[in-house]
């Protein structure tokens, strides 16, 4: 479809979701929480969008949001580019293989899997949320490795496990090309779980992995989406012209926010709309299943 043509084919029909994504990138941003979890869903349950198009315009926001993230932390030089292109190495072809899947799925399977890990992901804001702070578990000894940010502030930590960590975060890089969604979790995991990396290294070279990971896998998204037709891509460019601007915005604000105002309440009522949405995603799917 030519680029004329899908400029032709915009409107304004979806104006409403601009304010709705700046919010979630916002409090996303704010809190923590990956916001790509919400689009998707949002997409499918509210505005009633096929489920291959509701994952592919949420991964192309995702890249767009992350990408604001990724220029603030190259700024403050907290990223461990080293350890976040080897891990890369391992979560792109598996995003690949997450977007070949998610061609050939049924769509009632992707939303049934988009549904259990909403409900994996508000267990694990819960489970951040419950667990007291422990001291660090690395003798000083041990740190062999350290990242030095723009202000001069050394940041000191173990070499991570890097097989352990490509088979961890691989399982996450399948997911986002899947169902948007999975990476942040998975990459978390890894860094500050299972590395005790300190988590603003961990948060800034997880954002790294996400950013490269999910930006390969909307490029395969948009690219079955211009072989499909106008009936794939213009729903898409409809709802990106309003998404990805708001995204941006949001995330500088949502950093801003942050900064200034306690998250405890807005994560508790992360859990609440995950759980939410998850149940009736899942109910969906059993009611048209039996």
């Amino acid at each position: 479809m030519p680029l004329t043509e899908i400029i032709a084919s915009l409107t304004g029909d979806y104006w409403f979701i601009f304010f709705i994504a700046f919010c979630i990138a916002t409090t996303a941003m704010a809190s923590g929480i990956e916001g790509a979890a919400f689009f998707a869903p949002i997409f499918i349950l509210f505005l009633g969008l096929p489920t291959d198009v509701s994952i592919g315009t949420g991964l192309i926001t995702e890249v767009f949001g992350f990408t604001s993230g990724l220029a603030a932390y190259s700024y403050r030089k907290q990223i461990d580019f080293k350890l976040g292109r080897a891990i890369l190495l391992a979560t792109v072809p598996l995003a690949i293989v997450g977007t070949v899947l998610s061609f050939v799925s049924p769509p009632l399977l992707l939303k049934g899997v988009l549904a259990v890990l909403l409900f994996l992901l508000a267990f694990e804001v819960l489970r951040s949320l419950w667990e007291k702070r422990h001291a660090d578990p690395v003798p000083d000894g041990e740190k062999d490795r350290e990242i030095t940010d723009r202000w001069g502030h050394v940041t000191r930590y173990k070499s991570p496990d890097i097989r352990q960590g490509r088979i961890i975060t691989a399982i996450g890089a399948m997911f986002i090309g899947l169902v948007s969604i999975g990476q942040g979790p998975f990459n978390a995991y890894f860094l500050v779980e299972k590395s005790h990396i300190p988590p603003k290294v961990a948060t800034a070279t997880g954002v790294f992995i996400v950013v490269v990971t999910a930006l390969v896998a909307a490029i395969g998204h948009l690219i079955r989406f211009l072989y499909i037709g106008p009936e794939a891509i213009v729903p898409v460019a409809n709802l990106v012209i309003f998404t990805v601007p708001a995204v941006m915005m949001g995330g500088v604000f949502g950093t801003w926010v942050g900064s200034r105002m306690p998250t405890l309440y807005l994560k508790y009522a992360f859990v609440v709309i995950f759980g939410l949405v998850a149940a009736g995603m899942l109910y969906e799917v059993i009611s048209k299943s039996f």
